[in-house]
């Protein structure tokens, strides 16, 4: 399942390339109100990039295992900022960790995330790494890379390597669904 090398055969397959300029360059909201792109991050040392959305089981709990890791992630929240505060909170992220993508989502595009969790490996300014989903046998490197270490899953919702679609794969009458269940997140009373 996983490819070493971002827009090679998995990829391909799907008939989706990685964009490198685009993955690293596009400008994104932290939940703090500051901006980051992912070379910012990138440029402190290999990082863990992590496309997920919060209603994804599977991506909840790579997180939150990932959270403890001690790896360098950069977690990109597909949706609002709502949406974000939900994975941080439920996954036990440092707010430092943790990007915001709204629609279009051009990042989750250019890292050809077309289900999430999607990983992607980012060491100096290359994306050296792509895994689609949770693939327990490839995680370990990827995270040992990344500078952390993996301990063995314990959510069935690892073991079973589930993964849905992102946000760029969902029809557009369920887009809209998340973006008003994402934005009710904030008003709990109304």
């Amino acid at each position: 399942m996983g490819d070493d090398r971002p827009g090679g055969p998995e990829a391909g397959e799907r008939g989706v390339a990685v964009d490198p300029v685009t993955a690293l360059g596009t400008t994104l909201s932290r939940l703090d109100g500051r901006v980051a792109t992912l070379a910012d991050r990138a440029g402190q040392g290999p990082l863990l990039v992590v496309v997920a959305e919060r209603d994804c089981p599977t991506s909840r709990a790579a997180l939150a295992l990932l959270a403890t890791s001690g790896a360098r992630l950069c977690v990109i929240s597909q949706g609002r900022p709502e949406a974000a505060g939900v994975l941080r909170d439920a996954c036990g992220l440092a707010e430092r960790d943790l990007l915001v993508e709204p629609a279009p989502h051009p990042v989750s595009d250019a890292l050809a995330a077309q289900t999430v969790p999607t990983f992607v490996l980012v060491e100096g300014l290359e994306l050296t790494a792509w895994q689609d989903g949770w693939d327990a046998p490839a995680m370990p490197g990827l995270v040992s890379r990344a500078g952390g270490r993996l301990e063995a899953p314990a959510s069935p919702a690892l073991s079973q390597g589930a993964s849905r679609p992102s946000r760029l794969g969902r029809p557009e009458d369920e887009l809209v669904r998340l973006e008003a269940e994402d934005a009710a997140l904030g008003h709990p009373h109304g």
